[in-house]
């Protein structure tokens, strides 16, 4: 499959026609089916076009896959906050032949929508989103839980929670396994004052994050989580307080001074 999206892209850079192509090597529908992946052929027949198109395969599929893997890995720091890596993954993949090959093309513009989030460039976010949604029916199940995950951190960002839960309610976890999505969902509970519901999605989250060594995120659910528990119950305040004095030295531990100042903005409240 991968060998004939190459195929099919070097073959329109050079201009050349599937006819023109495939002349003296194999047929206008056998060259149709290899770049559709509809076909096997022989390594002689792949190895006349690769010539004639002045390419080495091997080389070409090895640099699609690094596309594959450098995509997981910029929407994995993207989880995990990692400002600088999220910078220097981007160039490496904008720098990528193959970054605009329908196969990809998708995955990498949602990961750009959250990028465009993630940067407070909501409009140039939300454009992507529709562009991206006039393409549902092009995406992969894992494309459409990834829409479906970041149209609700989008609808977070503009502080619209419900509409927020309804795209985030739609992923389904055995196809999507980045499971940061119950983190969104816990927030956009919390906002709608759903504290039972907000609990019990923001330790789904940190369980997700303990398992992935997300350390930041991990902060981030045990606050959220504690949120739902402060309340005037004076019964636990002193319970609650130690919880957030914990919360505190982890924030000082991983240098993590804005989550810090969060800890100590919910205690005073």
């Amino acid at each position: 499959m991968d060998e004939g999206l190459i195929i099919k892209l070097y073959r329109e850079r050079a201009g050349l026609t599937q006819a023109q192509l495939g002349k003296g090597i194999c047929s206008v529908t056998h060259v149709s089916k290899i770049e559709r992946g509809l076909t096997q052929c022989s390594k002689e027949i792949i190895n006349l076009i690769c010539e004639r198109l002045n390419i080495d395969l091997q080389k070409e599929l090895e640099q699609y896959d690094r596309l594959k893997k450098k995509l997981n890995e910029w929407l994995e720091v993207m989880v995990k906050q990692q400002m600088a890596d999220i910078e220097l993954l981007k160039q490496e993949i904008e720098d990528n032949t193959f970054v605009h090959i329908s196969e990809a093309h998708h995955f990498y513009r949602i990961l750009v929508a959250r990028y465009f989030l993630i940067k407070g460039d909501v409009e140039k976010g939300k454009d992507i989103l529709k562009s991206c949604q006039a393409h549902w029916n092009e995406l992969d199940r894992y494309e459409k839980n990834l829409l479906e995950h970041t149209l609700g951190i989008y609808y977070l960002t503009l502080n619209k929670s419900k509409e927020a839960i309804h795209h985030l309610k739609n992923i389904n976890p055995m196809e999507y396994n980045n499971h940061e999505f119950y983190f969104h969902l816990a927030s956009a509970s919390h906002y709608t004052n759903a504290k039972v519901k907000s609990y019990y999605y923001g330790n789904l989250a940190l369980t997700y994050f303990r398992k992935t060594n997300n350390f930041k995120r991990i902060l981030d659910s045990e606050m959220l989580m504690l949120a739902q528990m402060a309340s005037n119950d004076l019964d636990h305040f002193e319970d609650t307080v130690q919880q957030y004095q914990s919360l505190i030295k982890s924030c000082r531990t991983y240098q993590e001074e804005a989550k810090e100042i969060n800890v100590w903005h919910n205690l005073g409240v």
